[in-house]
């Protein structure tokens, strides 16, 4: 059994520079980005509330169709933080903001009907992100610790951690 444990903990937790991490980051939150970017779901608050039928997450937490001028500020903020995400700035604010905010803007075309599982993954991966430590490179965020901590090892490299490899082999 502690064989199998050990296999569990090399695979999640195996030592990692935070490179991998960060290059992943960029990847993901720059592809919302421009996916996303022309998308609008402002739309959805005009839809006839005879077709609301709401998923698990929207009846748990009570979840309504937001007003349409309400819709286009959440799903500005949504893209903003995709794009301060992308870029590792205020990262941390940034990756949770925009998990928040693109579960609820993901999730409100099936609450309408919507028959696909497509963007369960991003939201999946979004929260993956916002529970990691994926600003410790490739980061604006990086470079202002560097500049303010200038000296420290830790700071301008790194240290090898298991908490940059778990988000990776997850996603």
């Amino acid at each position: 059994m502690s064989l199998l444990r050990e296999r569990w903990e090399i695979f999640w937790f195996e030592p990692a520079s935070p490179v991998n991490l960060g290059f992943c980051r960029i990847l993901f939150f720059g592809a919302l980005f421009a996916l996303y970017l022309p998308q609008d779901f402002v739309a959805w608050a005009e839809v006839s509330p005879v077709f609301w039928k709401p998923i698990g997450l929207f009846r748990c937490l009570h979840l309504p169709v937001l007003s349409a001028p309400l819709l286009a500020v959440i799903q500005a903020l949504w893209k903003v933080t995709l794009g301060l995400s992308c870029i590792g700035l205020f990262t941390r604010l940034g990756t949770v903001t925009s998990f928040i905010l693109g579960a609820y803007l993901l999730g409100l075309p099936y609450n309408f009907g919507l028959l696909s599982h497509s963007n369960a993954i991003l939201v999946f991966v979004l929260g993956i992100m916002a529970l990691s430590r994926c600003s410790d490179s490739w980061s604006v965020d990086q470079l202002l610790r560097t500049a303010r901590l200038r000296g420290e090892p830790s700071v301008t490299h790194p240290l090898m951690s298991g908490e940059y490899t778990w988000p990776v082999r997850a996603v």
